[in-house]
């Protein structure tokens, strides 16, 4: 859970750390009428979206006792995987395989017997051993664009079950966020009131006015995640449901003025 906590947080400050520190700019404090108090609130909306598009990135090993048998094991591997996208919904022309190569490597398990035998000969008896097995094996990497981003975990599942091959998490993407977006400020500013709310309450106070509002830079995210633990356990049980859906975040600064009764 800690490291579901951990990617809880990486995707919330990554909406903010693309902007250089030298860019934000000092506010200035909204003037305020005797008695009054200004609440600054930090809130954060979510938008879940079916993913459009998604890219899965991985690798293919394989392995014999001679060259061509490696290369015929990393040749199979390749069409299993092939067939397992295209059954996925991936065009041909949307599976790349790239830096396959055969390389001749030691046998490890061959070589720690061997190893662990040496200790218990001679010098004479070691030096006559013959040396040890050695072995072909294979590799690949694979890059798969899939034009419905919805089935990719389906497909990423397909090919882990897939002898010698190895799938990525997915990279989801949503092709336009616009209305996601829209939806994820309206709950965050609406969130964000009602906290305001809490707050005039438990002052004897009450909400006179909105005077400012903004996506600015320097919001607390790490703090309002750790605050908000019901934000932090949903939104974990949304990452590891996996369902291709993509996650819009909007942070949002409200500032309400309180006033007395």
């Amino acid at each position: 859970m800690k490291t579901m906590i951990a990617a809880v947080l990486l995707a919330a400050t990554s909406l903010t750390c693309t902007v250089p520190a030298m860019a934000q700019a000092p506010v200035n404090v909204p003037t305020l009428a005797p008695g009054e108090v200004l609440v600054e609130v930090n809130s954060v909306g979510i938008v879940r979206s079916p993913a459009t598009s998604a890219t899965l990135r991985g690798s293919l090993s394989a392995e014999g006792a001679n060259e061509a048998e490696a290369r015929r094991q990393l040749d199979t591997r390749i069409q299993q995987l092939t067939a397992a996208a295209r059954s996925g919904g991936a065009a041909a022309s949307d599976i790349d395989i790239d830096d396959r190569s055969v390389t001749e490597v030691e046998d490890f398990d061959e070589l720690l017997s061997a190893s662990m035998s040496m200790t218990e000969e001679s010098p004479a008896e070691a030096a006559a051993a013959e040396p040890a097995a050695r072995r072909w094996a294979g590799s690949a990497r694979f890059t798969i664009r899939m034009r419905d981003g919805t089935r990719a975990i389906a497909l990423k599942e397909r090919i882990n079950d897939l002898e010698g091959a190895t799938s990525q998490v997915p990279e989801l993407e949503l092709g336009d966020d616009t209305a996601a977006r829209r939806t994820a400020r309206s709950q965050a500013v609406t969130s964000a009131r009602a906290d305001a709310e809490t707050y005039a309450a438990a002052l004897n106070m009450r909400v006179v006015r909105i005077a400012r509002v903004t996506e600015r830079l320097g919001v607390d995210v790490a703090g309002m995640f750790l605050n908000e633990s019901n934000l932090v356990m949903r939104t974990a049980r949304n990452l590891e449901r996996a369902d291709g859906q993509v996650e819009t975040y909007a942070l949002v600064g409200v500032d309400f003025v309180l006033a007395p009764r």
